[in-house]
């Protein structure tokens, strides 16, 4: 019976350890994982209420990467009241885009939390 067990046991093992091992995490392009979890949908409604904004960017050559310090020379904007309303989550979160991308800034840390392209 216990030998039984211990088989079973490494059988298992053998088979479920490597589908493990083979989930890819999940980055961002921009070098880390976002810490906001925003779905596609989110994203989407968040770039277009930012687009009809008409809010000036930065230079396109600016280095962000998520989990880093926004330098402080970047004037960054409150999120709009009604992408507060729909996405409660982000309501306290700041922005500023870099070209097409809206970068999203936790304002405690002064962190990029999340880039939408």
């Amino acid at each position: 019976m216990q030998k039984c067990f211990y088989i079973t046991a490494a059988a298992v093992c053998l088979f479920v350890a490597p589908l493990a091992w083979a989930q890819p995490v999940q980055q961002d392009r921009q070098g880390s994982t976002p810490t906001v979890n925003l779905t596609m949908d989110q994203k989407h409604i968040i770039k277009e209420t930012v687009k009809e904004l008409k809010i000036e960017g930065v230079a396109a050559n600016l280095e962000v990467t998520i989990g880093e310090a926004v330098p402080k020379t970047v004037q960054l904007h409150p999120m709009p009241a009604q992408l507060s309303e729909k996405i409660s989550h982000i309501k306290n979160h700041l922005f500023f885009l870099k070209g097409a991308q809206i970068v999203i800034v936790d304002p405690r840390e002064n962190k990029a939390v999340d880039i939408i392209d």
